[in-house]
């Protein structure tokens, strides 16, 4: 068992299994993000969207066949009605075009984690969410030191070549930086729980391996510093900063050992990209931690807010990004908050962040009056820091548009939306109404992920078949939106 020890309630110990299968599951997600292009048999950036969606079906399934939902609706977040309104509104258009099922698996996406994770923290037991949460954060800490090993690899091929960068090897397994950056801006924070985890009594036996453990991340920032991953640096320092300001000293439980690992990392940054390839190349190339300019981004963000003011404040519709700018230009404009507002429109954009603001508020606040000692803290404040850098993360990126992202990003949803809902005052009534509302809107989101299937499968052949001719016709780049041809989005190639 991850947890044993007396400070948990009994009712612990007859539901522990499910909610660390659960947690160990979903978990899975962070090494099949991590070593996809590793695999025997390759998953690739569309596999991986399939993936997704099938995770997406197993939450709502999970929602369901758990079935914890013994509480009254007096004192939940009005949130629960959204799912039926939303598909009333989905299903009153046929599902034919090729925008509509994006938005579709855009809603079913952020809804899955919803339902899942409110039924799990409306639950009011902290035993299950501390299980489910420890659950995500030993298998983030497996996946983070499994993939040192390719780090490793690739530091070695740089220097068996004498020569070049070290981002043409490092980071090994992904074609862009920003795929890995995602990643590590999603895992690091959460991983950085189990320190907490070590220095609890009844896993006393796990101190001594923490020394290895600031290697292990120390190696993570020892790329995201010499790729020049700024995205997720910048996310997770403004981030440490607004935890550490939230909760003073409350935080360092979990932020201490983010700050060591960071300095683990400059020191290794200093010696494995810098010192040794002084020593050993006879032309140095320095990676620089932080490169300078905007890599394109301002012209992208120009014609997403010039989209934006169009149809304000409604939008140009989902996918219309993709239809209203140059060939030239990216699938996406590497901006979560600018393409929303293009696309959905400010107000659905406001609408979107007001309400998870609303229903996140008291999940904010009531850590701030707790001792350190509660044993869910730890695993809420560290679930808050990764989804808080991926949400600064996305300002500049499209971390909640990857595929790869999304799939690692996932769980860690469930478990924030678990924590955020078990600061609600619920009663343990037994509305049978209510139960059949909720399990009527985990079917109807369920039946959605089969309706938009096999759309989605007649757009992925379409655009796989058009790959070829946009590639070696346009001699344009593939651009990653939704399928890696990311800027197919017609019925039919040409």
């Amino acid at each position: 068992m991850l947890l044993k020890g007396k400070a948990l309630p009994s009712p612990f110990y007859s539901m522990i299994s499910k909610f660390q299968i659960l947690g160990l599951g979903m978990g899975l997600s962070f090494i099949l993000g991590l070593f996809n292009s590793l695999m025997p048999m390759l998953v690739g950036y569309d596999g991986i969207r399939w993936i997704s969606l099938l995770a997406v079906a197993f939450a709502l399934g999970s929602a369901t066949i758990l079935n914890i939902m013994p509480f009254s609706i007096k004192n939940a977040p009005p949130i629960f009605l959204v799912p039926l309104l939303g598909t009333v509104v989905l299903f009153w258009e046929s599902l034919t075009s090729n925008g509509l099922v994006f938005l579709a698996y855009e809603v079913l996406y952020w809804v899955a984690p919803a339902l899942l994770g409110v039924h799990l923290g409306l639950l009011h037991k902290k035993s299950n969410i501390i299980s489910f949460s420890q659950s995500l954060a030993v298998m983030s800490v497996v996946s983070v030191t499994l993939y040192v090993l390719t780090i490793i690899m690739g530091l070695l091929f740089w220097y068996n070549e004498v020569s070049g960068k070290v981002t043409d090897y490092l980071p090994f397994g992904f074609y862009n930086i920003r795929l890995w950056s995602h990643i590590a801006t999603w895992l690091i924070p959460l991983a950085c729980s189990i320190v907490f985890i070590a220095l609890e009594n009844r896993f006393s036996s796990l101190r001594k391996y923490i020394p290895f453990l600031y290697f292990v991340f120390g190696c993570w920032f020892m790329v995201l510093l010499g790729s020049g991953a700024r995205g997720s640096l910048v996310a997770q320092i403004a981030s440490f900063i607004v935890l550490a300001f939230l909760y003073r000293h409350r935080f360092f439980v979990v932020g201490r050992f983010w700050l060591i690992s960071f300095a683990a990392g400059c020191f290794l940054y200093g010696i494995f990209i810098v010192v040794v390839p002084w020593l050993i190349f006879e032309n140095v190339e320095i990676a620089t931690p932080l490169r300078s300019g905007a890599s394109g981004r301002l012209t992208l963000w120009h014609y997403a807010f010039a989209l934006s003011v169009q149809d304000f404040p409604l939008g140009v519709g989902p996918l219309g990004y993709i239809l209203n700018t140059p060939e030239d230009a990216l699938g996406s404009p590497h901006s979560f908050y600018l393409m929303w507002a293009a696309e959905y429109g400010w107000l659905f954009l406001l609408i979107f962040i007001f309400g998870l603001g609303t229903f996140s508020w008291r999940g904010w606040m009531q850590p701030r009056h707790v001792a350190v000692e509660d044993h869910a803290f730890p695993y809420q404040i560290a679930v808050q820091w990764s989804v808080l850098a991926a949400f600064i993360h996305a300002g500049v990126s499209g971390i909640f548009t990857s595929s790869i992202s999304q799939l690692v990003g996932f769980p860690i949803l469930v478990a924030y939306f678990a924590h955020m809902a078990s600061h609600y005052r619920v009663g343990r009534v037994d509305n049978h109404t209510f139960r059949k509302i909720f399990i009527a809107s985990n079917g109807a989101m369920l039946g959605l992920v089969l309706v938009i299937v096999p759309p989605m499968y007649s757009w992925w052949q379409s655009a796989q078949a058009n790959q070829a001719e946009y590639i070696e016709v346009h001699q344009r780049p593939l651009a990653p939106r939704f399928w890696l041809h990311g800027r197919f989005v017609q019925e039919n190639p040409d």
